[in-house]
């Protein structure tokens, strides 16, 4: 009886995920478009103005305290960059995780419902 039940409710749990549509897809927020945005130009500033740092210093056109200061605003921008990065892996990372357990918790419930229904025609 116990095995019977299961059977007809796991069969209509089945059913029911091949005839139910697919689930959209989840959008990624503007704000980490924005941030993955922000990083990328804080790389481009940084190689930039590590390449004028850098020419400064080679070149010694104004003494070191040009190209020492370039270096470090070059450097400003990597960790603002690296910042940003972590940021957005890390809200990635969350959601994706979400995603999964709101996922198992849904088919989970499918089952014991469907479980329950399956004794209930009994």
């Amino acid at each position: 009886m116990i095995i019977k039940a299961l059977v007809e409710g796991l069969s209509s749990v089945i059913g029911r995920s091949l005839t139910s549509p697919t689930e959209s897809y989840r959008v990624t927020p503007l704000s980490l478009i924005f941030i993955g945005g922000l990083a990328g130009i804080s790389l481009i500033l940084a190689e930039v103005f590590f390449g004028l740092s850098v020419c400064k210093v080679l070149h010694f056109d104004c003494g070191y305290s040009e190209g020492l200061s370039m270096l470090m605003a070059a450097l400003i921008y990597i960790v603002q960059a690296v910042i940003a990065t972590l940021v957005v892996r890390y809200q990635l990372k969350k959601m994706s995780t979400e995603n999964i357990i709101v996922k198992e918790y849904k088919i989970a419930k499918d089952v014991i419902s469907a479980l329950i229904a399956g004794y209930k025609s009994k």
